[in-house]
């Protein structure tokens, strides 16, 4: 099941909400991997473009948080190191026992759960940079 992007994730931040909704689309692609059964190959190159897009938008959000003294500088670090060992901890898992149902089903209520607390939050309303239309 993917999580897909729903409007309630929207901060109304243009690029916020494209760097948040290639997170959505990156961690879809690695559950539609994982659990289609496709080879171990394609469910790395899954891993590795989610890994790309996070660290992409952990870097982009750091700096934006120096430069408008942004509060969301405190919430990046543990939302990548929650991301972090959440993958590795699927890699693990998927190593040792490939795609069984224990850890396809634990590698979605981890990403829901992750996207449920991280994006948009946190409370994104408070953020200087989000504001309707920007």
């Amino acid at each position: 099941m993917a999580i897909a992007w729903t409007p309630e994730m929207t901060t109304g931040n243009r690029w916020l909400d494209r760097e948040h909704l290639r997170l959505v689309a990156r961690i879809d692609e690695l559950l539609e991997a994982v659990q289609s059964d496709r080879p171990a190959g394609a469910v790395e190159v899954a891993m590795r473009r989610l890994g790309d897009a996070a660290l992409g938008y952990f870097s982009s959000e750091a700096e934006c948080a120096l430069r408008d003294a942004c509060s969301s500088a405190q919430a990046a670090g543990p939302a990548r190191a929650a991301l972090i060992a959440l993958l590795a901890s699927f890699r693990q898992g998927y190593e040792r026992h490939g795609p069984s149902e224990e850890v396809v089903a634990r590698l979605q209520t981890d990403l829901v759960a992750w996207v449920g607390e991280h994006i948009p939050g946190p409370c994104a309303d408070g953020l200087p940079c989000v504001r309707p239309g920007s």
